[in-house]
């Protein structure tokens, strides 16, 4: 019962505030939902993401289309009461289990099927390869909205220099169109950058208007070439975890997770 209250409130919280005040104009949800199949990529630990990824979502089911939906976690993140979300390098942050938890509604009702990316993945050393390929056979059966870290959904390799892993994007093959999300201002997400906590943002690396789509080849920036496009948010804000283990410290040091 405790748990159903938790969700209920996250919901609710979600959907009143983060959702739509995200949201792109119709035009540019039009867009999307016309590419068919996307590939999201995000900076972990933000709210303005996973409200993005519910617009897009919402838009496509409003479109008559039921999508898959794939996350970067593991199934058992279906149970918000799992230690998945005492996770903290911000793939199971607040908005994220808002996210999951609206998700999980719209799979009851049978508006949309969910796909675990992480529950694919047979080591560290192949993850990219693991769930990209993950999603090859879903993509002959309709659109595909996979959304993870911004390192992992792109098409190639080009926003670590030395990082010779090819992304999950890549793997995925030509079918999707990768988009990545990107704040034009300064501001905050909560990940595990060194540290695990809200590290703060410069911004600016790119001139592009706020809700707006762009072409990632008409930014003049060589990292951004391995999407497709740029969607751009004034600013993110950080969202801390869902949960946190009273004994762990919330700025432990960790292994910083694209």
């Amino acid at each position: 019962m405790r748990a159903t209250r938790w969700a209920l409130t996250l919901l609710a919280g979600f959907s009143a505030n983060a959702a739509h005040a995200a949201c792109p104009d119709k035009p540019t949800l039009d867009t999307l939902t016309k590419m068919g199949s996307v590939f999201i990529g995000e900076e972990h630990g933000t709210n303005e993401s996973p409200a993005f990824v519910r617009c897009v979502v919402e838009h496509d089911i409003a479109s008559g289309m039921h999508p898959t939906v794939a996350l970067e976690q593991s199934s058992t993140s279906r149970d918000l009461a799992s230690d998945d979300w005492l996770g903290t390098d911000g793939r199971h942050s607040k908005a994220m289990a808002a996210l999951v938890v609206w998700l999980l509604a719209r799979e009851k009702a049978g508006a949309v099927k969910l796909h675990w990316l992480d529950d694919y993945t047979k080591s560290g050393d192949t993850r990219d390869h693991d769930m990209g390929e993950s999603l090859v056979p879903l993509l002959a059966e309709g659109p595909v909205i996979a959304y993870a870290g911004n390192v992992h959904a792109q098409k190639s390799q080009r926003m670590m220099q030395g990082y010779d892993v090819k992304p999950a994007g890549e793997y995925a093959g030509a079918a999707m169109v990768h988009v990545l999300l990107a704040p034009s201002g300064p501001g905050s997400a909560w990940n595990c950058i060194g540290t695990c906590g809200v590290h703060t943002q410069k911004g600016g690396v790119f001139s592009a208007k706020p809700g707006t789509l762009v072409p990632a080849a008409s930014l003049g920036r060589d990292f951004l070439l391995g999407y497709d496009y740029v969607y751009s948010i004034a600013s993110f804000t950080a969202s801390p975890p869902s949960r946190q283990a009273t004994h762990t410290p919330a700025t432990a040091p960790a292994t910083p997770h694209p």
